[in-house]
């Protein structure tokens, strides 16, 4: 990994300071820093206790270098409780820091409400060299943006004569409204095709030799980068990064210390970058910015490359061939059953046929760029070239199942979609420790539910960082008074009876879903098929009633679908995993969260299964050992999307009976200290809460 050697000296003060514990206690109580800006706002201040012990810890890691894990109840304010310690410390030494946060909507946030608080709480100017930073693929590229309109589309094989105006009206939109020239300040939704045709993707930038190299939105953006002290990114972007690093490259400046909020989500995204992907429509896309048979065009046509284009429809038709095997394979195994993804254990499911007609594109391509004088031409071709050694590299890291701890299998993400091979870690600390916390010190965890354990063991070993400091902080919400939690014994069991199970589903859901309520209602599933069955079983009775039902998986985004459900005056909203996390909808809007299963993992997944066999070998009880802690901090997460701010008040119910008739639905309820549980039986609306 290539990055600078820790440096102590960087953490020394510049000049002398104040007790700088003092200062940011000062700030976040009553009187100090915070309770001013609060009032210039017309804001009510509430003095967090729990904020300022967290404010502290942070302080403590980063002076200490040292690591530090913070579980932080929804309600403590815990970006605030790191920006100031974070902020504190640029200030009177040279270090450079990262935040990192799990989504680019939640970095929007930090930089345009939580930092400029913060500044104001610490007596900081407003223009502190704070920037956030985005990948490279959300700015767009005037030089590739130029040459798809000049080539009337050419260069972007995929996109469709409708999508043709798109380009102008993007090349419009960067001429005359913006100075930053990201997709997020867009005025309209692009299509994909449109925009990775026009972005500033990995690989395809011509440096000072790009004759838009001064205006480029994208080196602007570097350019600030580098001159920041504190880098505001997400959790995609940093291992991104961390992975480049590995290989010698870098793409954001050097820093001192990190702070990764929505630490939860760490593993996931970690996996992503960290392990290997690849199916038939990813290398499609390759294929087709090559030679789009069907549209005929692409680079190789526009350079008149007849040898390349009749390889590149060669390769495509040899590889959907392959696909069509792994298909075929995959509803063997399945037997028409649910299951959406299969481990393999040998490589015999997955046909090596179309390598040799992909290996005589690849020479082709190298010779046209040898032979190419155009420099954009060249670098495209490079680019493209870059894209097919990584579809290889993770092909054969897949197919030759990569050896020591990996677990490789074959994943359909929704029905009828195409087929995608994956190779992971099973585990993530090893890999985590080595270029993560071996390399940056200190860096601070934190989230609203980190562990189900109150030292924060789970998370830590999980994490690879055993020697963290920890610290564990309760919400200051009243559960008591502003919530209940809702359970019933009078409901078929979803493993023993999960046909009667569904039916009873989809009847509460209608009674709940039509009852007058003070709000409306997020129902959270774990399987997408039982999703869309409950979907359309509830769909039309709720219709009748006035309600409508937003379904995960249709037309909508998740975050139209959001948009809709908080705008609405009668909905109810099912989602799967992306929707226990993340949601943000403060007061009447969102009243009641329904709970469908307990969030407990699905055994057969690859992932989960292999897993489930490492704690095996260390002669654990991989229930108690992972599948628990595990749905319990997912659980945790569902509570959390109910109460938002300290006049919020909801219900939450749970559905699955197992909360009551089994061991280990006690450990769920206790996770949840301070709310009231009540018994509902059907026909009984849970939300005639008594005051």
């Amino acid at each position: 990994m290539v990055h600078h050697p820790p440096d102590p000296a960087r953490f020394e003060f510049t000049q002398p300071v104040p007790d700088l514990g003092e200062t940011i206690r000062a700030a976040l109580t009553s009187g100090g820093g915070l309770h001013r800006c609060a009032e210039r706002l017309g804001h009510p201040f509430e003095e967090r206790p729990e904020q300022v012990v967290m404010a502290g810890q942070v302080l403590s890691a980063l002076m200490g270098r040292h690591h530090l894990a913070v579980e932080a109840g929804t309600g403590v304010g815990k970006s605030l409780a790191y920006l100031l310690p974070a902020l504190t410390l640029l200030r009177h030494t040279s270090v450079r820091g990262v935040i990192s946060t799990h989504t680019i909507h939640l970095q929007e946030q930090l930089l345009r409400k939580d930092v400029p608080t913060a500044l104001e709480a610490l007596g900081l100017p407003g223009d502190f060299p704070v920037v956030l930073g985005k990948g490279r693929g959300n700015y767009l590229c005037l030089r590739r943006l130029h040459k798809g309109i000049e080539s009337g589309g050419e260069m972007i094989p995929d996109l469709e004569s409708a999508m043709f105006d798109e380009l102008r009206r993007i090349e419009v939109w960067s001429r005359d409204h913006t100075h930053e020239g990201s997709r997020q300040v867009l005025p309209f939704k692009p299509s994909p095709q449109a925009w990775n045709g026009v972005c500033a993707e990995q690989g395809n930038c011509l440096h000072a030799r790009c004759p838009f190299y001064e205006p480029c939105f994208y080196q602007k953006a570097r350019r600030r980068l580098h001159g920041a002290r504190l880098l505001i990114v997400n959790h995609h972007l940093l291992f991104a990064e961390l992975g480049v690093r590995s290989r010698g490259g870098s793409f954001l400046p050097p820093y001192d210390f990190a702070i990764l909020d929505e630490a939860h989500a760490l593993e996931a995204v970690a996996g992503e970058h960290l392990g290997a992907r690849i199916s038939v429509p990813g290398v499609r896309r390759i294929l087709h910015r090559l030679y789009h048979p069907d549209k005929d065009r692409g680079l190789l046509k526009l350079l008149g490359d007849s040898a390349g284009m009749a390889a590149a429809r060669d390769v495509e038709e040899r590889l959907l061939f392959a696909g069509i095997e792994l298909d075929e394979w995959f509803d063997r195994e399945v037997q028409g059953g649910e299951q959406s993804a299969l481990r393999f254990r040998s490589a015999g499911c997955l046909s090596e046929s179309w390598m040799t007609s992909w290996a005589t594109l690849r020479r082709l391509l190298v010779r046209n760029v040898e032979e190419l004088k155009d420099d954009g031409q060249r670098q495209e071709m490079e680019s493209l070239l870059a894209r097919m050694n990584g579809a290889e590299e993770a092909w054969r890291s897949i197919r030759e199942l990569q050896p020591g701890d990996w677990v490789h299998w074959a994943e359909r993400e929704r029905p009828r979609w195409p087929l995608g091979l994956h190779g992971a870690p099973v585990e993530l600390g090893g890999l985590l420790e080595q270029v993560l916390f071996e390399e940056v010190k200190p860096v601070v965890m934190c989230s609203a539910t980190l562990s189900p354990d109150p030292e924060l063991d789970y998370f830590c070993r999980r994490m690879g960082v055993a020697g963290a400091a920890r610290c564990k902080l309760t919400s200051p919400f009243d559960y008591a008074r502003q919530a209940a939690l809702w359970i019933s014994p009078d409901i078929s069991d979803p493993v023993d009876d999960p046909r009667g199970f569904e039916r009873d589903v989809v009847a509460l859901l209608v009674h709940f879903g039509g009852v007058k309520r003070r709000g409306q209602a997020l129902v959270l599933f774990t399987a997408y098929g039982m999703l869309r069955r409950v979907a359309h079983g509830i769909r039309e009775p709720l219709a009748a009633r006035g309600v409508e039902v937003l379904e995960q998986g249709g037309a909508l985004t998740r975050s139209q679908l959001v948009d809709r459900f908080r705008r609405s005056e009668g909905a109810v909203l099912l989602g799967t995993d992306s929707f226990w996390t993340g949601v943000d909808i403060p007061g009447p809007a969102l009243s009641t969260v329904i709970v469908v299963r307990l969030p407990f993992a699905v055994p057969d997944h690859p992932l989960t299964e292999a897993r489930l066999e490492r704690e095996r070998m260390r002669s654990h009880n991989p229930f108690r050992s992972y599948t628990l802690p595990e749905a319990m901090i997912k659980f945790r997460q569902g509570m959390g999307r109910l109460i938002r701010t300290k006049t919020d008040t909801g219900d939450m119910v749970v559905l699955d009976p197992r909360i009551v008739t089994r061991w280990y639905g006690r450990l769920f309820i206790e996770s949840l200290p301070g709310v009231p549980v009540r018994r509902f039986r059907r026909g009984v609306d849970p939300g005639a809460r008594p005051e």
